[in-house]
């Protein structure tokens, strides 16, 4: 009996060795890997973000195609005018 626990014990010890190993100090450690999957989520969660602004620049787009439209956005914000047209602002 004596002698079965002795190598119970030396391969206690190396498998338990082996875990904590792998677990912290692998390059594939376990804490590595949690956060690398952090960075994942968030860079997951950026893309939906930015794929709904690409969704609302494309409507801008689509809106601007028309010329009226676009002098129509320019008079409003830029305060463009025709020539020999006189603007006045009002707030």
């Amino acid at each position: 009996m004596k002698k079965y626990r002795k190598y119970f014990n030396f391969y206690t010890i190396i498998f338990f060795g082996f875990i904590i190993w792998m677990l912290f100090f692998d390059t594939h450690s376990w804490l590595l890997q949690s956060e690398l999957n952090s960075e994942i989520k968030k860079l997951e969660e950026q893309i939906e973000q930015l794929e709904l602004e690409r969704k609302e620049t494309n409507k801008a787009v689509e809106k601007f195609q028309d010329k009226d439209s676009l002098i129509y956005f320019a008079r409003e914000n830029f305060y463009y005018k025709k020539e020999g047209e006189k603007i006045f602002i009002i707030e």
